[in-house]
């Protein structure tokens, strides 16, 4: 409802000058001011609409960002304007506004066939908490995701339920990241995506370009994340809620990606903490 808005023109600043206008087959009036922008007036007078200049779309007029709901003062003053006997020129619209970040969510509740999972109380053929995979199609639309977010120089997270880090080649333990403790790698590599070694590879194919994932499905990841060189993704595992009573059992985290691209995890209770710097050369613009 807040979009598209412009900011209030400095030669023209007053919320109530200009002329009214209502759409066709509406209620609602609004006052369009000179320089092509609109407000819209939340309480019309008596006789407000009769004397507004009936439209077939209000929306080519940008609203204002500022007070764009005139209050009861406001509404009575810019009831007071004429019908508009000629329509000014809309206002150009903002422009969109570039987000450094492109978030991107994978559902890996498939079979390595491409099959949805129906109903795990009830298992078909394939379908297991550690039989899961990111389907081939969402592959595809991923790789499509990364390179619109490379051209237009945005970063990329993304959200997928399982590990990623597990399984064969997969970066756990090494490089960056902290050691996974011998007794638990067969636990995480039963915690990981299928098809994690493929998804890697799309993930990794940009240095830089993804600065993480994040997941979950392990509730007491050991270890949290992994990371095998700089540029590479971290490869992140959330501890889970549900491994006993609260407090205890309790974990939450607060993220903060840095205009240098590093990626602070604040963990509580029983979640990990941790400082990863970001690649080289990145810089994100908020």
């Amino acid at each position: 409802w807040l979009w598209p808005q412009v900011p209030v023109p400095a030669a023209n600043s007053s919320a109530t000058a200009g002329c009214l206008v209502q759409l066709t087959g509406e209620e609602y009036v609004w006052v369009v001011h000179p320089d092509g922008t609109r407000n819209w007036i939340q309480y019309p007078t008596t006789g407000c609409a009769t004397r507004a200049t009936q439209i077939a779309n209000v929306s080519v007029y940008p609203k204002r960002s500022i007070g764009y709901n005139l209050n009861a003062t406001e509404s009575a003053v810019a009831c007071g304007n004429d019908k508009c006997s000629t329509l000014p020129l809309p206002a150009p619209p903002p422009p969109p506004t570039q987000q450094p970040l492109r978030f991107i969510v994978l559902n890996a509740d498939y079979t390595d066939h491409d099959v949805a999972w129906k109903d795990l109380d009830l298992p078909f053929p394939g379908e297991d908490w550690s039989n899961a995979n990111v389907p081939t199609f969402q592959m595809t639309w991923l790789e499509q995701e990364l390179e619109m977010a490379l051209a237009q120089n945005q970063r990329v997270i993304v959200f997928v339920h399982y590990r990623v880090d597990g399984g064969p080649g997969g970066p756990v333990g090494q490089g960056l990241g902290p050691p996974v403790p011998a007794t638990n790698r067969a636990w995480v590599d039963d915690c990981t995506l299928q098809n994690a070694a493929v998804l890697r590879d799309v993930l990794e194919r940009y240095p830089g370009l993804v600065l993480a994932t994040f997941s979950g499905h392990d509730h007491v990841p050991r270890p949290a994340w992994a990371q095998e060189a700089a540029g590479k993704p971290v490869y992140w595992t959330h501890a889970g809620l549900v491994e006993g009573h609260y407090p205890s059992s309790n974990a939450y985290s607060l993220v903060t990606i840095g205009t240098d691209c590093s990626i602070n995890v604040t963990g509580f209770v029983n979640a990990t903490s941790a400082f990863i710097p970001g690649p080289a050369n990145c810089t994100l613009q908020y």
